[in-house]
């Protein structure tokens, strides 16, 4: 005879662990899946933090790869990108406007140029008799724009000391723009005056002042030059041209209607990317479409979201900003994310590097790092 079954006694300390396991799963799935729909459908927006700047909007300012310099009265300062103060000299005037190079910064105004190195010490004050527009740092040179009294103007170079190290005088033609690329090779880029068409023009000089280059583009202006070791890209009015410094041209497309807006060129990686906005009538205060071009690639048009004012270019990423946002873009034209800005901006300056930007407002200056 087979003895009575025993009672099952559950045992309610155990019930409750497994209810309590039970609930925590249900808890982590679900903050799983939260997470998931954040990071699906929210991820894009964010605000990026802002860093102000010792200098306000009206100061004259220059960038170098990593330093800021700029001018506020008769003090010229140099800071780091964290706007730590490196050093800073009283200039023989006040209002100066600033150019730089990574071994050199020049301070000037219509009749003086004063010259320091990279550290502070400096090294010349030069007083021209004509009236000084620009100036340009090469690595051991400054070339100064000079209009003489009879309205000729010349590009006049300076070595450290401040001495005369070459004259470029123009008198049947318009200096249009002038600077320093690969150390001290200089360019000058003209237009020449009283012809039917535009016929533009750029000499280039090695850095013992020798020229090396005499390139014409017939019937279009000259947007931008970008110069390379064995060859250069001629942005005009029409065309997008590389060319060696023969002046035999390599590539060329066609950008009627386009107005350059910046580049990214990296010749050791080669890679180089150009981006376009709609110019002439077609240009407003919005930008509606930006124009990837990468030379060799099919280029990529984008249609711009509302309120974009200004587009800058990386190696990576196409930046389009409003006021407020930053929308960023991969150079196929996927859309990646957008920041918003913590104030309404009215300028924006990409730094050498891409990797920051400065952003100005009425009152302010602020160092913005990119997404």
């Amino acid at each position: 005879m087979f003895p009575p079954p025993r009672k099952r006694v559950q045992n309610k300390r155990g019930r409750s662990y497994r209810q309590l396991w039970t609930l925590l799963a249900i808890v982590l799935a679900l903050a799983a899946v939260v997470t998931g729909v954040y990071f699906l459908f929210f991820r894009q927006s964010g605000q990026m933090a802002a860093k102000e700047l010792r200098f306000t909007p009206s100061a004259k300012y220059a960038v170098t790869d990593s330093t800021l310099y700029y001018i506020e009265g008769d003090t010229l300062s140099c800071v780091t990108y964290s706007d730590v103060e490196k050093w800073s000299a009283t200039l023989p005037a006040q209002g100066m406007s600033v150019a730089a190079s990574q071994t050199l910064v020049a301070a000037f105004d219509q009749a003086n140029v004063a010259v320091y190195s990279a550290t502070g010490q400096a090294l010349s004050n030069t007083q021209f008799y004509g009236k000084v527009t620009q100036a340009r740092c090469g690595e051991t040179l400054t070339a100064v724009l000079s209009y003489d009294y009879e309205n000729v103007n010349r590009v006049i170079v300076l070595d450290k000391t401040g001495a005369e190290a070459a004259r470029y005088a123009f008198e049947d033609k318009f200096i249009i723009d002038f600077g320093f690329y690969n150390g001290d090779s200089l360019y000058i880029y003209t237009v020449d005056n009283g012809t039917g068409l535009p016929l533009s023009r750029l000499m280039t000089y090695n850095g013992a002042l020798s020229n090396t280059g005499n390139l014409s583009v017939e019937n279009q202006l000259l947007q931008h030059a970008s110069f390379l070791n064995t060859s250069l890209y001629a942005v005009g009015t029409n065309q997008l041209i590389k060319m060696d410094y023969i002046g035999a041209v390599q590539e060329q497309k066609l950008i009627y209607g386009w107005e350059y807006r910046g580049e990214y060129i990296d010749e050791r990686a080669g890679k180089t990317v150009f981006v376009f906005v709609p110019g002439g009538d077609s240009g407003g205060k919005t930008i509606p479409t930006a124009r990837i071009v990468v030379p060799g690639e099919a280029d990529v048009y984008l249609q711009m979201k509302t309120g974009v004012i200004d587009v800058a270019v990386t190696g990576r990423r196409l930046y389009a900003f409003t006021e407020t946002q930053v929308h960023v873009y991969d150079l196929k034209g996927k859309y990646i994310a957008t920041r918003d800005l913590p104030f309404a901006v009215h300028t924006f300056s990409l730094l050498p590097g891409g990797e920051e930007m400065l952003c100005a407002t009425n009152e302010a200056v602020y160092l913005v790092t990119l997404p």
